[in-house]
């Protein structure tokens, strides 16, 4: 797919994707969207697309928790994820409000911490309308960020807090018979 330039935005550049700020044929008139794509000046290993791809398959499990940034399509190198509709993430929140209210601090850990425990029972009662085959090809136990820090916290426009960025996220099984992970699912 081509996208309109007219309608994007260059947002930010992370370690392997740039962030650009869409609006276009592809999101509603009334909503934005973040496209994730991979740099386009780097040479990339096969462990970089793996990161793309964890990223995706990830955000979608997660796509019912309100913590977590939503993703709306994947296609090897780009992502079209949910906009949090903030003006920043946590780290430049802080920044700008140097004298944050103790009770305001506590709200953002509650939501990250709310969001922290969606993320760690992803596998965990993630079964299929009959109850019995879990949706992902082996049961998956839970998934550990690795990388969850003040920039990888978006805020709405409401100041909730969204978890983002699974890239280095690593998924782990889980073993039913012992009732607790037991690996990773794909090293």
């Amino acid at each position: 797919h081509e996208i309109d330039e007219n309608y994007v935005e260059f947002l930010a550049r992370g370690g392997i994707r740039d962030a650009w700020l869409y609006e276009g044929k592809y999101a509603s008139s009334s909503d934005r969207v973040i496209l994730k794509t991979l740099h386009w000046d780097k040479q990339y290993t096969e462990e970089d697309y793996y990161k793309q791809r964890n990223d995706a398959l990830i955000l979608e499990r997660l796509t019912s928790s309100p913590h977590v940034i939503d993703v709306f399509g994947f296609c090897g190198t780009s992502t079209f994820n949910e906009f949090a509709g903030g003006s920043s993430n946590f780290n430049e929140y802080l920044l700008r409000h140097k004298k944050t209210e103790p009770e305001d601090l506590l709200a953002f850990a509650r939501n990250v911490t709310i969001g922290l425990a969606d993320v760690h029972e992803i596998g965990i009662n993630n079964k299929a309308a009959d109850g019995d085959v879990p949706r992902l090809p082996r049961d998956l136990g839970t998934v550990v960020h690795h990388d969850l820090h003040p920039r990888n916290l978006l805020l709405t426009n409401d100041l909730q807090v969204k978890l983002s960025d699974f890239n280095t996220a690593q998924l782990l099984m889980w073993n039913v018979e012992q009732n607790k992970s037991c690996g990773a699912l794909w090293d």
